[in-house]
């Protein structure tokens, strides 16, 4: 799945587990893939690729249900973060709120 330096696969594998578990996932199964593929999407170097709803759940209208959750906005926040080289802030949201995929099992 993880393939070195193909990150816009991997992420693009890991969305569509995303949009095929809004099907029948829990909340908190699509949550742990949302952060997954978060992650996975800032090691993708080119900044517009990184957004790609094609790739990128938090960009994509099935995950708008979740926006407003608060460890998603947190996610978001994140992303938002690492976007504008700030690292001050990715530090302090990334080490206030542990965004560690819970488990393998979701994906």
């Amino acid at each position: 799945m993880f393939e070195s330096g193909n990150y816009e696969n991997s992420a693009a594998n890991i969305f569509d587990a995303f949009r095929e578990k809004t099907k029948y996932g829990t909340s908190a199964q699509l949550k742990e893939i949302l952060k997954v593929n978060a992650l996975i999407c800032m090691l993708i170097e080119d900044p517009e690729q990184r957004r790609k709803e094609s790739i990128n759940a938090l960009f994509h209208e099935s995950s708008m249900p979740f926006k407003n959750e608060a460890d998603i906005q947190q996610l978001i926040t994140l992303f938002d973060a690492y976007e504008r080289f700030d690292i001050q802030e990715f530090n302090k949201i990334y080490f206030k709120v542990n965004f560690k995929p819970e488990s393998k099992k979701y994906l």
